[in-house]
């Protein structure tokens, strides 16, 4: 499906069943195939190139991906935190203020020479650290949400349908 997408070079929701919140997913997959995502500081500036309806879905598709499957641990841990300050601001951008908050709680907590592996982060590492998990209060907090993140995405998107088109 991302591949007939991208036939015409262009990043739309026209051919995407916007009927249910999990077309948010398949968005997400066409920007990350259109931007070539790599989890690398190229894969930022590229996002950044995106007009901001566009840049901040996939950052914030993977934050709910990767902290409803491991809390914010795995979320630093894996993305090693190169889209924090994408979903900082794409949290604002779709005013998705509750997780605002929660996120802006685990920047605090968020130790960058904790994640990257390249600075000696092993997986031992990771397993202690996840013990200890310091973050256990915004994973509780952002488990108990009434809405999920990809609800508010996917409402804003539906809102503004045009502008998506």
């Amino acid at each position: 499906m991302i591949k007939k997408l991208l036939v015409k070079n262009s990043i739309s929701i026209n051919e995407l069943d916007t009927t249910d919140d999990y077309f948010v997913f398949d968005l997400a997959d066409l920007i990350a195939a259109k931007v070539e995502i790599d989890d690398t500081r190229a894969s930022v500036d590229r996002l950044e190139t995106l007009p901001e309806k566009w840049r901040y879905i996939e950052p914030l598709v993977y934050y709910q991906n990767e902290v409803t499957n491991g809390g914010h641990h795995q979320y630093f841990w894996n993305s090693q935190g190169i889209y924090r300050h994408l979903v900082e601001q794409g949290l604002k951008y779709f005013r998705a203020d509750g997780f605002s908050e929660i996120f802006a709680g685990a920047l605090a907590i968020y130790r960058p020479e904790n994640y990257e592996a390249g600075k000696g982060a092993t997986y031992n590492a990771y397993n202690n650290a996840y013990e200890q998990d310091p973050f256990d209060k915004q994973d509780t907090i952002f488990f108990q949400s009434d809405r999920k993140l990809v609800g508010i995405l996917a409402d804003h998107i539906r809102t503004n349908r045009k502008r998506y088109s």
